[in-house]
Formats: structure tokens, sequence, C-alpha cells
């Protein structure tokens, strides 16, 4: 059997020790599987991270996300240059008391060039059951400025009814002209799947002449209709105010914008102040903001 990757290492990160050590396999296939692995650095499978006392099948998403985010990241060679390892990349895993007796596990991972992401991933004590295709969010803005850089995450729902949400807020940023406070709705569902559903810019600043302030305030009416309130002001006085409407058709599906006879409402101007890699209001709605520079 090859040798892992990384080899056992202990690393500080501030007061909390984050241990990396390898996985031996126990039967012929886990070690055949182990050679495959260690055939391609960008793997983590063979590390185990402490000490958050992480369940194995949290374990294994967390390493088989991060994985795949390295290959798309980065190739062989490049990867190699750069020397990254297990306590570069990863730091200590949160975890939180979720809704209805889960509980949520938060993972930072860090790359190069500040591309720093956060995966969530939902885990039933009781059914030794874990998010299968765990969300994130890019996250190298909200490790800026004041705190202890952890994403601010808070669970919703609103009245008796309303599904759970998990919303985490992000921050966006732009050179000298952008900066956004975003926050991303992510719905339960069933086997513990995290459904993005819902981002809404809380609040932008657009930076220039007129120094625009836009606040969003968002309010649930129902399971399947929401509503934006949207308020922009600048020095030249108030710009968009108004409201846009949000509807879907079932749970687990992303909400979309009700899209009114053209030029009847000037707060779809408003609804989004700045995306590179938005295609339309729908999408930001679904998406949010893959990146930000």
């Amino acid at each position: 059997m090859k040798p892992c990757f990384v080899s056992s290492a202990m690393c500080w990160i501030g007061s909390i020790s984050l241990l990396v050590s390898c996985q031996n396999a126990s039967d012929n296939s886990a070690n055949e599987e182990s050679a495959v692995i260690a055939d391609d650095p960008r793997s983590f499978h063979h590390c185990i991270l402490t000490p958050a006392n992480i369940p194995a099948p949290v374990m294994h998403v967390i390493l088989d996300s991060a994985s795949k985010q390295a290959k798309n990241w980065f190739t062989v060679e490049r990867w190699r240059e750069a020397g990254l390892t297990c306590e570069h990349v990863f730091s200590p895993v949160r975890k939180l008391d979720a809704p209805d007796g889960l509980q949520l596990f938060v993972s930072e991972r860090n790359f190069l060039f500040g591309a720093s992401f956060d995966d969530f991933v939902l885990y039933d004590p009781r059914t030794d059951i874990a998010t299968q295709s765990p969300p994130y969010i890019f996250t190298k803005w909200s490790k800026q400025g004041d705190g202890d850089g952890s994403t601010n995450v808070r669970f919703s729902a609103d009245r008796s009814g309303m599904p759970n949400f998990l919303v985490a807020t992000e921050k966006g940023h732009n050179g000298t002209m952008y900066d956004a406070i975003i926050d991303r709705y992510f719905e339960f569902g069933e086997d513990l799947a995290l459904t993005p559903v819902l981002s809404i810019e809380r609040e932008t600043i657009l930076l220039g002449d007129f120094e625009e302030l836009t606040e969003r305030r968002l309010t649930f009416a129902s399971p399947f209709r929401a509503r934006i309130d949207v308020r922009s002001r600048s020095k030249r006085g108030i710009g968009v105010s108004g409201s846009v409407e949000l509807v879907r058709d079932r749970l687990g599906t992303p909400f979309r914008v009700v899209k009114p006879p053209a030029g009847n409402n000037k707060a779809l101007d408003g609804l989004v102040s700045y995306c590179d890699t938005r295609k339309s209001d729908d999408q930001f709605i679904r998406d949010g903001c893959n990146f930000y520079y």
C-alpha cells in the first residue's frame, strides 16, 4: 500500500489544536481505494480532523467536498507546487445545534489567493445520517474585518407551517466600488439535504460620486410566497423604493421573481446591486453570487 500523502502533524490554530493524521484501511478493498487516492495529492480522504468530535459520515462528506473543490481549482502539478496539506487547508470544524434535534457542522477550507469556502453539513445523531451534497459559500471577504472570522449562521422558521431554513450571511466586496451583506437561505429537505432556495443582498453600498446605499427586507407570506422591500438612497436623494414578489410551486425549490408588466415596478431595478456571475435576477435569487474578487 502506498504511504498517505500527509504525515501525522499537530497544528495549532488560535487556541485550538487541529490533528491531521492518516486513516489506514482495514480490508483489501479499502487498501486498494487508499492507494488510488494517494496517487492524487488533491484528495483529502486520508485525513482525520479533530477536535470537533466529527461523526464519521460528516467527516467523509467534508473531505469529499474539499477534494472535489481542490480538483476543480488546481491541476496536480499546480497543487504540488503550492505545497498545500491538510493543516494548511482545514480550520477546526464548528458544531451547532439545529432544529428538530439535528446538528450542523460548518467546515472552513482555505486554498491559495484568498479562495476560502464554508461547507454546511446537517447530521442526525439518531440515525447517523449526514447531508450528502453539502452546499458551500465563498467566504473570502467574510473572513475580513471585525469578529473571529466565523460565518454568521442562524436558523429561520418564522411561524408554524414554514419549513426550516439555514441562513448563512456572507460578505461581498469588489475593489473600491461595492460592499454588501448577503443572506443565503438553504431549506432543510429529505435525507438532510440543504437546498439553496433564496438569496438576498440585505444591504449594499455602491461607492463613487453618489455613494448609494440600498437596503432590502425579506418577508415570508407563506412557504410559497415572499416579498422583498427595496429602498435605496444616495446623495441625490431617494432612488428605488418599492417591493418585489417572489413565488415558488412547491417546497424544496428555489423562489423566483414575479415579473410585472414592463416598466411597472421600479423596485426590480434595485433587486440586485452587483454580481459578475449573475445571468438573471432569478439566478441570483437561487444561487447568490458565485465569486467576489
